[in-house]
């Protein structure tokens, strides 16, 4: 039996999407056996299986906000495989213990899954390279810049000389894919799915300079005398040495710049704003000399898709599709009307696809799925 140590350990993993399936076993069985060994095949056994978890569960796991739900749930995939994951819904848990009412046998499918560490390296001479299938180590060498791919699947660039000559590369992720880079002067990028980067192999002197659509998350290298900047649809973001994230998708209304540590200096036409960590900056994607707009924002929900999970906090169903569609590389249709419902919660990247319609079924979301083809049905 483990401890409750080992177990709020071992849920942590579990959450980061870093336990292996020896160590879910564990914990489907460590769960099992606090909610007094009841199965999870009807809906009286659902019944009990909230008055445990809501009284004890949430107590030894100490994972939760005050009013947070934390569900297991045991999901019938391809009629033979169980899956385990935990999902957080911000919800009371009064009114949640009136609305149960999954049906674990269903099954859903399972071939839609998640995306990975995909993306095609375009060098200025025009050469193309799929990172996802050459082997580590020199990929390119450009202008006395070395170009490699390390055992963790990470592109870097360094410098073996000097160099005159400006060349630009872009770094392109598919829907379902996510890259991260380094280049030549530190300054480390993380790129989600359905997203681009154009950038220099080296460095000017007086400017770092780069271009960005769709997501990404940066870690700058600091250099005082140096500025960074990043280019990304109607706006210009300038900084030191700092850490954010960039959210600039075309399909979604809004251009977010979201900081994390350090400060940044966001700009449009019509106005300009310094950034403070914790701080998001969102400038309209279809009017860019809008006045920049500065608000509040969970770090945890915004940097989640770095760190391997999905996090929604009371996020419109529309959101939520838009952002899982494009890293499970599916297509979303609605027949009549979009439901009008609030989704919170969290879960693994690393699930396919029907661990997210187990979520959003249990708010009441219905689906028709063929292939890569997902229709919302309500």
């Amino acid at each position: 039996m483990m401890t409750q140590q080992e177990a709020d350990k071992l849920i942590e993993r579990y959450l980061k999407g870093d336990a292996s399936p020896a160590e879910e076993k564990i914990l489907l069985a460590w769960y099992e056996s606090n909610s007094s060994g009841k199965s999870l095949t009807d809906s009286d056994d659902f019944e009990h299986l909230y008055l445990e978890i809501w009284s004890n569960t949430q107590k030894r796991a100490g994972l939760v906000k005050k009013n947070a739900f934390p569900l297991w749930s045991k999901i019938a995939v391809a009629a033979s495989v169980v899956l385990a994951f935990l999902i957080i819904f911000e919800k009371n848990p009064k009114q949640l213990k009136d609305k149960v009412t999954f049906t674990a046998k269903k099954t859903y499918d399972s071939q839609i899954t998640p995306g990975g560490n995909k993306a095609i390296l375009t060098l200025g001479n025009g050469r193309k390279i799929n990172l996802s299938e050459v082997k580590n180590g020199d990929l390119a060498q450009e202008n006395n810049i070395n170009i490699k791919k390390s055992a963790q699947g990470e592109i870097a660039y360094t410098s073996n000389g000097k160099s005159s000559a400006l060349v630009y590369n872009t770094i392109t992720t598919p829907r379902g894919g996510q890259y991260s880079i380094t280049l030549s002067d530190g300054t480390k990028v993380t790129l989600n799915a359905a997203s681009s980067m154009t950038f220099p192999t080296r460095f000017a002197n007086k400017e770092r300079k780069i271009q960005i659509n769709g997501e990404a998350y940066l870690e700058v290298a600091h250099n005082k005398k140096v500025p960074f900047r990043i280019v990304s649809k109607g706006q210009e973001i300038e900084v030191l040495g700092t850490e954010f994230n960039i959210n600039s998708y075309e399909d979604e209304p809004l251009v977010k710049t979201t900081l994390v540590k350090g400060s940044v200096k966001l700009k449009n036409s019509s106005s300009s704003v310094i950034l403070k960590p914790g701080e998001q900056g969102q400038v309209n994607n279809s009017n860019s000399s809008r006045p920049i707009a500065v608000q509040p924002v969970d770090l945890e929900e915004i940097t989640a898709w770095k760190n391997g999970h999905f996090e929604f906090n009371e996020s419109s169903l529309s959101e939520v599709l838009r952002t899982t569609a494009r890293w499970y590389d599916i297509d979303v249709n609605y027949s009549g009307k979009v439901p009008d419902l609030k989704i919170s919660g969290k879960i693994s990247r690393k699930v396919n696809f029907s661990g997210l319609v187990a979520l959003l079924e249990f708010e009441g979301v219905k689906f028709r799925i063929n292939k890569k083809s997902v229709e919302i049905i309500n």
